[in-house]
This record gives structure tokens, sequence and C-alpha cells, in this order.
């Protein structure tokens, strides 16, 4: 069952997929239609899920569900990793796989760089990390987009 995001629990959890390229306003519009389809009819167990999406800058997809009543089960969450693929097919969109981080810099805007080659490059003060490892919907209002200094990539050798 689809609700609004901002309604969420604040322990909903939550799932981050950046895309490779920014959305057009059109893009982003038929996925967003395909995302409320697929929210209106997410279950577990012949349960429907509490759950929703956003798009934020037409560049990071958020998809979260309410585990206060349902939680999401094996199944489900295999059903929405089978919608990510056929939204990359349908659509001809890419989102970035798990060893991509994005960063967020004000020279070069948002960009991403593989893990193995983090360490080549040097980042400047200040540059912010999206941290796609949060899994809650608080984490997202309050630790989604950090400076690098304060992100586990830090320490990470």
């Amino acid at each position: 069952m689809w609700v609004d995001f901002h309604s969420l629990d604040p322990s909903a959890r939550i799932w981050v997929y950046t895309l490779k390229h920014s959305l057009s306003s059109d893009s982003a519009h038929s996925l967003e239609k395909e995302l409320h389809h697929f929210c209106e009819h997410w279950q577990a167990h012949q349960v429907p899920l509490t759950c929703s999406f956003t798009l934020i800058r037409h560049k990071f997809l958020v998809i979260g569900v309410n585990q206060n009543s349902e939680k999401p089960s094996g199944c489900s969450i295999d059903a929405l990793f089978q919608l990510i693929h056929s939204l990359e097919k349908k659509h001809g969109i890419t989102f970035l796989p798990n060893s991509q981080i994005t960063f967020q810099d004000k020279q070069q805007g948002i960009f991403s760089v593989d893990y193995a080659q983090v360490h080549e490059r040097k980042f400047a003060t200040g540059t912010l990390i999206f941290d796609n490892t949060i899994s809650t919907k608080k984490q997202l209002e309050n630790g989604w987009q950090i400076p690098i200094e304060q992100s586990w990539l830090h320490n990470a050798p």
C-alpha cells in the first residue's frame, strides 16, 4: 500500500539506488508511475506492505517500507530487486552497483568513483559522501549526505 514518503516511520527500512545519469523530468514522471503501481501491490505473504519511494535530485531512488506492521520477506525483497532490473531494461537507465561510491563537491558536482579507486583520489576538504549503506529513513534524514571525513570511508583500508 503506497503512502506519502514523508509519512513513513523514521524506523522504516530503506534502499537507496543511485542512477548513473540524472533523469529528465519526463523519465522521472514515467518511473514514478511504475513505482507507485509497484507500491500499491507490494506484499509479504499476501499482506500489503506500507511503502513509498522518493526520487532525490532525479539521481537517487529511495524505496522505503514501514516495518511496524508487516516486515518485508525474502520474496518481497526479491520482487523489489526484480523491479529495479525491469526499470533499467524498460527505461534504458542504469543503477550503479554497490561498488560505486557517490560524492558531491564544489568543482565536479555529483560524481561516482569505484570503491577500488577511491584511495587513489584526492578529495577536497568538505567533499560530501552519499552513504548508501544506510538502512532507515531516520538515517536518510540525518546521516546520508555527510563530509567524507565523518564517513565510514575515512577509516576504510
